[in-house]
């Protein structure tokens, strides 16, 4: 009976289509659509809405084919979640995909419908950017990012002047005319703003949350809620194992809570600005006095996106350097107890600028999604990495499972053990212990296992750099980056280093911002699988020989 309904509804939009190239009255076709809710009750409207929007978009196509076993959790995830929305965002949701050509890629309606959920918006990035190989993913995701505004610019320029208006700021501002680029829950509006008294002139960009953005967020996550319990309940039918599902929807609540607080992004702004300011090459935009909780007032970054410039050889590899190091290194081997790190580096947050005097800078853009790693977090990383390097798997499995009692999950070595060994054998051709170490977090959390979220953001935020960089410079490798960042700290920390040689047992690795201790650079150096061996091996040589030497010299006074 409901797919007799659905092909009505489908028909009904079709009569005020004219073959996909527009409404003859998109008032009159918006009635009729509600004038057919009406006839069959809410719910029952939601329900076939929700089943028609799916059949035209096809979710379930995005996957990549490493998760083709999830097409029947995506299809009736999405359609159950469409379906316990409301009615006038299901009316317009419907009524863009009927404007449509009949013959559109699946791909283009999928991309339609999730610019009109935030969820959906999110979801579709984090899918993409985790499988950065996948040729139809990384088509989606551009579209994504790059896809035409649906907010009304009539209504941003409204919202800015009210606010601006209620700042009580002098001076003469004119707003842009264009949405300058759109997420899953702000726009980005240009303007100009001068004081002839002073002659004084701002051009910036003001980033502001689209209307009823903060309401459509809270009824998605009240929904999204709903969902998790439903799937927790059907794990057999949908093949989800072990996974929790209710940890990874706290994880998208937490993300989307993120991106609707614009004081958390211009205080994540100041810091990184504190942060990058000794660093080459690397910048983030400066924020002006025009800012509140409802819009963030900021510089105007005329860049491109870092995978669109055209720049030497040499270049491209200088530039993904420093910023492999601005956006990995830094927060890994921070000098603090917490550390800030940007959630979501892909290319669209990258900008290339040309300086007069240092020439391009990456400038790093979006500051809504950000993570911590605290230094407790930071020194099982280092013990995780070190593990990997040295084929340890005893090691391994302990550093990870003191990283699950961090996210109060605490799992014990021995039950991960077979897994790490098994994950191991498989990836034995890969030498970068970074690498290494972040895909098994990524099979363990496939298998269930939950780590602290910060870790998890980390994570996602180093492949979606790694993807980025390796469509920016080919020859780029994170292994070698590291390998020279490392080396300029181990030489950083050197007195200290020596200092503890007299003393090892009161050394501790939190007195280094490698997170190292002198036996364990040892160890590293003596490994064959690693990529750092050359500086490393002569660094553990140097170590025992001074030690040698140290024992020496005090022999004869015993």
């Amino acid at each position: 009976m409901e797919k007799q309904e659905i092909m009505q509804l489908k028909q009904l939009l079709g009569r005020f289509c004219q073959s996909g190239t527009g409404v003859i009255d998109r008032s009159v076709c918006e009635k009729a659509i509600g004038n057919f809710a009406q006839n069959r009750g809410e719910e029952k409207f939601c329900r076939l809405a929700a089943s028609l929007l799916v059949a035209l978009a096809k979710p379930e196509n995005a996957l990549p084919g490493s998760l083709k076993r999830y097409e029947l959790l995506v299809r009736d995830g999405v359609t159950m979640f469409l379906s316990l929305l409301s009615v006038p965002r299901l009316q317009k949701a419907l009524l863009d995909q009927a404007l449509l050509k009949t013959d559109c890629p699946v791909a283009e309606r999928c991309v339609n419908l999730a610019m009109h959920f935030p969820t959906l918006h999110k979801l579709g990035q984090i899918v993409a950017r985790h499988h950065p190989g996948h040729s139809l993913l990384h088509g989606w995701l551009a579209s994504l990012e790059d896809s035409g505004s649906k907010a009304s610019i009539g209504a941003v320029r409204n919202h800015v002047q009210r606010e601006w208006d209620r700042l009580g700021h002098s001076g003469h501002l004119e707003l842009g005319t264009t949405i300058l680029a759109e997420a899953s829950v702000a726009a980005v509006l240009p303007f100009c703003w001068h004081q002839k008294a002073k002659n004084k002139q701002v051009d910036g960009v003001f980033k502001v949350l689209k209307p009823a953005v903060r309401e459509m967020v809270e009824e998605e996550l009240q929904v999204i809620g709903r969902m998790a319990k439903h799937l927790e309940s059907n794990k057999a039918r949908y093949g989800l194992g072990l996974m929790r599902v209710s940890g990874l929807c706290s994880e998208l609540r937490e993300a989307l809570e993120k991106e609707t607080d614009l004081v958390a992004e211009q205080k994540n702004l100041s810091e990184a600005a504190k942060l990058y300011r000794s660093l080459d090459r690397v910048s983030v935009p400066e924020l002006t006095a025009f800012r509140s909780s409802a819009m963030t007032g900021m510089q105007r970054i005329r860049g491109r996106k870092i995978t669109e410039v055209r720049l030497s050889p040499g270049e491209r590899l200088h530039l993904a350097c420093r910023l492999f190091t601005a956006l990995v290194c830094v927060p890994l081997f921070s000098h603090e107890e917490s550390s800030l790190f940007h959630g979501d580096p892909h290319a669209g947050n990258l900008l290339v600028v040309e300086d007069d005097k240092v020439g391009p800078i990456v400038v790093v853009i979006d500051w809504t999604l950000v993570g911590r790693l605290g230094r407790p977090l930071r020194i099982n990383i280092a013990a995780m990495m070190l593990a990997a390097a040295t084929g340890e798997v005893a090691d391994l499995s302990r550093s990870i499972s003191a990283m699950t009692r961090l996210a109060k999950s605490p799992v014990s070595p021995g039950e991960i053990k077979h897994i790490v060994a098994s994950f191991f054998r498989s990836e034995k051709f890969c030498a970068d212990p970074l690498q290494k170490s972040f895909r098994l977090l990524e099979r363990l959390t496939f298998e269930g296992i939950l780590f602290p979220g910060d870790l998890i953001l980390f994570r996602k935020a180093l492949f979606t750099l790694e993807g980025v960089l390796i469509d920016f410079c080919p020859s780029f490798s994170m292994e070698q980056a590291m390998k020279t960042y490392l080396g300029e700290v181990l030489i950083e920390e050197m007195p200290r280093r020596i200092t503890n040689m007299f003393v090892p047992l009161l050394e501790k690795r939190s007195e280094y911002r490698s997170l190292l201790t002198n036996e364990e650079v040892a160890r590293l150096s003596l490994s064959s699988s690693l990529g750092y061996q050359d500086e490393l091996a002569a660094y553990g040589r140097w170590l025992q020989k001074t030690q040698m030497q140290f024992v020496a010299s005090i022999l004869p006074f015993f």
